[in-house]
């Protein structure tokens, strides 16, 4: 499978929209609401998210392929210093494959490179949590829901 990464465009915006309704209907627990409520209150977290997510210098959004397919979509935030994971979601049945790992993988190496850490949030009961402390990384905070790591090359 050969994974490549491009920048985000206003022309993956219909993929960007399906990757977080499937990301987020889970979690929102609407099973029994009628799909129409469903859908509006997707369409308002959306643009909620796409919103508080930071655009501009330092902020590389790219969006995942495979084999030329889209099947995901991370943002970084690189500063002097630091990338910072802001997100990164693959679809469903795209997860499990190694793919976020490689993503991953390059990034440290990147860091490495430019002697850059690397950091993200991630949910305390995140099942790769385990993997990330096998890269090096360590939790350097909390809040009541997540972790913040943190790698130093």
């Amino acid at each position: 499978m050969n994974i490549t990464l491009e920048k985000s465009t206003k022309e993956n915006l219909p993929f960007i929209k399906t990757l977080f309704f499937e990301h987020k209907k889970e979690d929102l627990g609407m099973d029994n609401f009628p799909d129409e409520v469903v859908q509006q209150v997707l369409d308002i977290q959306f643009k909620a998210h796409e919103a508080y997510y930071p655009s501009g210098n330092g902020v590389e959004d790219q969006v995942i392929f495979a084999d030329g397919q889209s099947i995901g979509r991370i943002i970084l935030s690189v500063s002097e210093k630091n990338i910072h994971f802001s997100e990164m979601i693959i679809l469903k049945g795209f997860q499990g494959k190694g793919i976020g790992g490689g993503i991953m993988h390059n990034i440290i190496s990147r860091a490495k490179k430019e002697g850059k850490s690397v950091t993200f949030y991630v949910a305390k009961n995140h099942g790769a949590i385990g993997f990330y402390k096998r890269l090096g990384f360590k939790t350097i905070g909390e809040n009541e829901l997540d972790l913040e790591m943190k790698l130093v090359p």
